[in-house]
């Protein structure tokens, strides 16, 4: 028997509740309901942030032989009183998650992907941006299998510390418009799609500052991927078909994402197996 699921939190940003507890029949205690899911918003002031608001409420629990003992309960609709003056840090304000999305048209069935052979990507932005395997998610990165903009994309995907000490021109000399390099606290990869022929994998690295170029960035971390078993291109999405192979964590996002501290800019990579197109990618951030 199992508790019930806790409840998604609230705004259009709410996150899904917990699954309640599962425990074997005949135990002699409760089985708790899972906790709600939050909103994401937060409040800032000054150094300090508060929340996230708006929790779902919890999944309702059961007795040893299936009877309810508390029903499910309501969610924290998120209400928040800010109060100005007195503070040492200034104005106090809330603020709520930011989706951004990337696209990038791709190639054509049987075009090459950027990984290994049949080509990794490099930076037309600057020299530094040595060619990289793990294609940082930029409108200035292009494949070297084909020359051109096919593997681009239409924005950056790539984050901050609030208190970076990342410059402007590391950015730019690393391939990332900084325009685009968002200051977060929180992030999450909400989802992703992509024309797959064999897999189109997803995931994070950070590069210091103070380095070179993003040959030197560290912790190329696979979030999740897509597989398409079958022959030929097939659309595929982390939200309805990921087509797991059991080796790498697939399925339903939202996936969280480390933030980089402050010495250091996050930026999400993609891999492909044989090309792909129609590829597109949405993240979650609070600033």
């Amino acid at each position: 028997m199992a508790g019930g699921t806790g409840g998604t939190g609230g705004s259009p940003y709410g996150v899904a509740g917990l699954p309640g507890a599962t425990e074997p029949q005949g135990t002699v205690q409760n089985v708790q309901g899972g906790t709600g899911g939050d909103n994401g918003y937060i409040v800032i002031d000054g150094p300090n942030s508060y929340g996230p608001y708006g929790v779902g409420g919890a999944g309702g629990s059961v007795t040893n032989d299936g009877a309810l003992t508390r029903p499910a309960s309501a969610g924290n609709d998120g209400g928040v009183l800010l109060v100005w003056g007195g503070g040492n840090y200034g104005i106090t304000h809330s603020l709520p998650p930011q989706t951004i999305y990337a696209t990038s048209p791709g190639v054509g069935s049987g075009g090459g992907g950027p990984r290994g052979n049949p080509g990794t990507q490099y930076s037309t932005s600057n020299g530094n941006a040595a060619s990289s395997n793990y294609a940082p998610v930029s409108k200035y990165w292009v494949a070297s299998s084909t020359g051109d903009n096919s593997f681009a994309w239409s924005r950056a995907l790539a984050f901050v510390n609030s208190q970076t000490t990342v410059t402007y021109a590391e950015m730019q000399s690393w391939g990332f418009d900084p325009s685009e390099v968002a200051s977060a606290s929180r992030i999450t990869l909400d989802s992703f799609s992509a024309g797959v022929d064999s897999s189109f994998e997803v995931g994070w690295a950070t590069i210091a500052h103070g380095s070179s170029n993003i040959a030197s960035a560290g912790n190329f971390t696979l979030v999740a991927d897509l597989s398409d078993p079958a022959a030929d291109r097939h659309f595929r999405s982390s939200s309805t078909n990921p087509y797991s192979s059991g080796t790498s964590p697939y399925g339903l996002g939202p996936w969280n994402i480390p933030v980089p501290d402050a010495n250091h800019l996050l930026y999400i990579w993609v891999q492909d197996g044989s090309g792909s197109d129609t590829r597109t990618i949405t993240v979650t951030y609070t600033v």
